[in-house]
């Protein structure tokens, strides 16, 4: 068989591919018996003899006679027709989720309809800060990490600065979440914030040498979660732990038993076990309760799903919502007295699976606004057979779980930090 060299590249000539044909030669440990013959198969790269360097692309297999080491026409143009459709068919999907993404992109897409993961690929804008490599070899350390959400404007807060980073009881409200997060388990998790609006300000008020991502387009808490995702390593399989910047109450003791209660089912449950979730009763809550989504239970006491606030307001009057086995109307939605506080540990990789697969609701009509909600990974969950439980905090603790949407509920609940002991 001829051995041709263009520009130093051993070729093989095939039979069977035309005369500027040709195949640079490398052999694999696979035999294949077809009609009795010795068919010796051999891994070709299709190259076009006129212009060697490009290297084409398509890699197909190149049947050999052993007995006469010639080149199998009749095999190979089967195998060279059946590899240009099956890379036919590649570039149609790939053109197919190019123009998908275009579209996204340009806004011309319902998000009802796109996955979070969808979207977040199609962003790409996730900014990590400089210092990623030693958050992620601290990530890889500890088998844990500790994502806090500092990136929402406050629409409703109306104040000089981010509401993140506004004066509470001396020091800005982002700190005592900051402070926390550094002291859980003492000092060992690594601490990562999601930031957005007026991220500089932000980031010159908690330090600039934190670890962060940055949001660009504000889509909800979901969103903002899962760009948190690609700054942990590639193949992080521990847990992670997600709070929020405006909770100053939440305190590395809490966070400590959320820890253990995590792990106490983790070893009980098993792999079906993926997550918990801190929660609170509404009347033990105070300032900002209103707003909370609640929390449905099944008979087993396992979470099934988080109704956020507005998605009950949307609701019709005599509309009913279900929930598997069970059937809630809005008023007893607005019933329910357990309440999500939004924070919560899980097994990483189950979680962001999960929550990339989750959708945008549209949270108002004209012109469009959607948001990727971070509670509906509980359904996406339980879709897969995973458990979701809760951990309720102790009746007098409730008030750590308070929050504020604006200036004025901030300084009640900063006069009530002071008087339950929150002064850390």
């Amino acid at each position: 068989m001829p051995i041709l060299n263009l520009n130093n590249i051993p070729l093989v000539h095939c039979n069977g591919f035309g005369t500027k044909s040709f195949f640079i030669h490398q052999p694999i440990e696979y035999y294949k018996k077809r009609n009795s013959a010795s068919l010796r198969c051999y891994k070709y790269t299709y190259c076009c003899a006129r212009q060697p360097h490009i290297g084409c692309v398509p890699k197909v297999f190149c049947m050999i006679d052993q007995n006469t080491n010639i080149p199998n026409s009749k095999y190979n143009m089967m195998l060279f027709w059946g590899s240009l459709a099956v890379f036919g068919i590649y570039g149609i999907i790939t053109l197919s989720r190019r123009k998908k993404l275009k579209r996204l992109q340009s806004g011309q897409l319902d998000l009802t309809k796109v996955k979070l993961q969808t979207f977040v690929k199609a962003e790409k804008a996730h900014n990590p800060s400089s210092n990623m490599d030693s958050f992620r070899k601290h990530v890889v350390q500890r088998g844990m990490a500790c994502i806090v959400l500092a990136a929402g404007e406050g629409s409703r807060f109306k104040a000089s600065v981010p509401k993140v980073i506004y004066p509470f009881n001396g020091k800005p409200l982002a700190l005592y979440a900051l402070e926390a997060a550094r002291k859980v388990m003492n000092g060992a998790i690594p601490t990562l914030f999601v930031v957005g609006y007026e991220k500089e300000l932000v980031l010159r008020t908690l330090g600039n040498q934190l670890a962060h991502v940055t949001q660009e387009s504000r889509m909800g808490t979901g969103h903002a979660v899962y760009l948190a995702k690609n700054a942990l390593p590639r193949d992080f399989s521990g847990d992670i732990i997600i709070t929020y910047a405006d909770n100053p109450g939440v305190d590395s003791s809490l966070l400590d038993r959320l820890i253990e209660c995590h792990q106490r089912y983790k070893q009980e449950i098993g792999k079906k076990y993926a997550a918990l979730i801190l929660t609170g009763r509404m009347s033990y809550a105070g300032i900002g309760a209103s707003a909370y989504g609640r929390i449905i239970r099944d008979s087993e006491d396992n979470v099934i799903d988080i109704v956020e606030r507005k998605q009950i307001d949307r609701m019709e009057d005599e509309s009913l919502k279900h929930f598997g086995c069970k059937v809630l109307s809005k008023q007893q939605l607005y019933q329910v007295e357990e309440f999500n506080s939004g924070i919560v540990i899980a097994c990483s990789k189950p979680y962001f699976e999960a929550l990339g697969n989750i959708y945008a609701s549209q949270t108002q009509q004209d012109p469009p606004k959607y948001e990727y909600y971070a509670t509906d990974f509980v359904s996406q969950l339980r879709s897969k057979g995973l458990l979701v439980r809760s951990f309720l905090i102790p009746e007098q603790e409730t008030w750590k779980l308070e929050g504020a949407n604006t200036v004025e509920e901030l300084d009640k609940l900063g006069a009530k930090f002071w008087t339950m002991g929150g002064n850390r």
